[in-house]
C-alpha cells in the first residue's frame, strides 16, 4: 500500500471577531491563554480535523510552549467547558475537535483527490455534508472498532472506471495504519517471528486469507501504537525485546499478541536489557527506601506497585541523585491533593508520572525548598 494522502493543513483561517468563549480563555489564563489556544488549533489542523490528546501529547505541548503541565491541563479544561472543543468526543475518545474545526477543515481540502476519515470522530451534520453530491472528492470512512471489516466508499464523483478501481483498492482494511509506517512494520515483524517459532499459531492462521491477516495486523497495530505513543517505548527497543522474546523458551510461549506484549513490556524490557543485572543490584541496594515509598503510595492512593512496575528505574535514578524518601512522599502528597479526586487527572497518579522528568518541577511548584539532598538515608523517617 502506498503512503497515505496528506491529512493536515498548511494554514487555516481565523475570524477577526472572536467568540466570547475565547475571551473566557483570556479571563482564566490571560493573554497567554489566547496564544496557547491558537497553538492548539495549529496542532489540530496540522493533524487534520482532530488531535488525539493524551498524557504524552500534553507533555510535549507544555515543553514546546515552555509552560507547566498544570497550565496545559487548565487550558484544556477551560476550552472543553466553554465548548471550544467537543466535550462528548473528548470524553469518549480523548480527541480535540469541534463543529467549526471540522467545517473549516473539510471546506479547505475540497481540491484534494480523496480523504480518509474515522466515522466516530465526526460531529453530527458534518457526515451529511461530506456525503452530499455537492462535496467534490472521494471520502473513505474507517471505523475505530477493533473488528475492522473494511472501508466503505461513501461516494465518488470520478468516472465509472476510476470508481471501480478505487473500490477494489480499498477492500484491504489497512488504511488506518500504513504498511510503510513504523507501527505497522514492527507489528508485522512480531507476527512473522511468532508464526516462525510457534506451530500452533502458524496452524491457526495458515488457512486465513490475506484480508483476514491484514485485519488482524490492524488490530494488533493499535496495541503497538499505544505502546509507542502512550507508554513511550522506543522503536528500536521494541525490536530488541521482540527478538529476545522469541529466543527465550518460556516467554516465546507466553507472548502471543501485541496486546500481551504491551501488558508485559516493562518486565520483558527489564529481562532483555543488558543493564538488567545493574538494575537488580540497585533494587537490592535501595530496597528499604523503595519499599517505604511504594507502601506510602499505596496508603495514599490505594494503588499497589512492585519492583517490576514501570517507573521503578526513575525512582532509582532519583535516589542515586540523593533525593530523600521524604521528597518522594511530599510529591505523592502534593499530587494526590491536586489529582486524586479529579476524574481527569486521577489516572496520572503513577510512578512514571510523579517520579519522571517533572519530579523536581512538582517540588518547585509548591516551593518545597527545604527538601535536602544527600545525607544518611537510614535516619530519614
Amino acid at each position: 500500500m502506498g503512503r497515505l494522502t496528506k491529512e493536515g493543513l498548511d494554514y487555516f483561517s481565523l475570524d477577526c471577531k472572536l467568540d466570547d468563549k475565547i475571551y473566557m480563555v483570556e479571563v482564566e489564563l490571560g493573554l497567554e491563554g489566547f496564544a496557547l489556544f491558537i497553538k492548539l488549533l495549529m496542532k489540530v489542523y496540522d493533524e487534520g480535523y482532530y488531535l488525539k490528546w493524551d498524557d504524552r501529547t500534553a507533555k510535549i505541548f507544555a515543553k514546546q510552549n515552555n509552560i507547566k503541565i498544570d497550565v496545559c491541563i487548565k487550558l484544556i479544561d477551560v476550552c472543553i467547558n466553554e465548548g471550544l472543543f467537543n466535550h462528548k468526543l473528548y470524553k469518549k475518545y480523548q480527541i480535540l475537535t469541534s463543529n467549526g474545526i471540522q467545517k473549516r477543515y473539510f471546506e479547505a481540502i475540497k481540491r484534494r483527490k480523496e480523504i480518509h476519515i474515522i466515522k466516530e470522530y465526526l460531529i453530527n451534520g458534518i457526515e451529511k455534508y461530506i456525503n452530499s453530491d455537492k462535496y467534490p472528492i472521494n471520502v473513505y470512512i474507517n471505523s475505530i472498532n477493533d473488528n475492522i471489516k473494511g472501508i466503505d466508499v461513501v461516494k465518488s464523483t470520478q468516472s465509472k472506471v476510476k470508481e471501480s478501481k478505487v473500490k477494489e483498492s480499498i477492500v484491504n482494511p489497512s488504511c488506518r495504519f500504513s504498511s510503510d509506517g513504523d507501527v505497522y512494520k514492527v507489528t508485522k515483524y512480531f507476527f512473522k517471528e511468532l508464526i516462525n517459532i510457534n506451530n500452533a499459531i502458524k496452524n491457526k492462521y495458515k488457512n486465513s486469507s490475506s484480508k483476514q491477516i491484514e485485519s488482524l495486523l490492524q488490530r494488533w497495530c493499535d496495541h503497538t501504537d499505544k505502546l509507542i505513543r502512550i507508554d513511550n517505548a522506543e522503536l528500536n527497543e521494541i525490536y530488541e525485546v521482540i527478538e529476545w522474546i522469541f529466543k527465550d523458551d518460556f516467554w516465546s510461549t507466553v507472548i502471543q499478541s501485541t496486546d500481551n506484549l504491551r501488558k508485559k513490556y516493562s518486565r520483558l524490557y527489564a529481562k532483555s536489557n543488558k543493564e538488567k543485572p545493574n538494575l537488580s543490584q540497585d533494587i537490592t541496594k535501595y530496597s528499604s527506601q523503595i519499599k517505604e515509598i511504594l507502601d506510602y503510595f499505596k496508603e495514599k492512593t490505594g494503588r499497589e506497585f512492585t519492583t517490576d512496575s514501570p517507573g521503578i528505574d526513575n525512582m532509582i535514578i532519583l535516589l542515586k541523585k540523593g533525593n530523600l524518601v521524604r521528597a518522594f512522599k511530599w510529591v505523592i502528597d502534593a499530587k494526590c491533593e491536586d489529582w486524586l479526586n479529579n476524574p481527569k487527572m486521577d489516572k496520572y497518579l503513577t510512578l512514571n508520572t510523579l517520579f519522571g522528568d517533572n519530579f523536581e518541577n512538582y517540588i518547585k511548584e509548591k516551593e518545597f525548598s527545604e527538601v535536602e539532598k544527600g545525607g544518611d538515608e537510614k535516619n530519614d523517617n
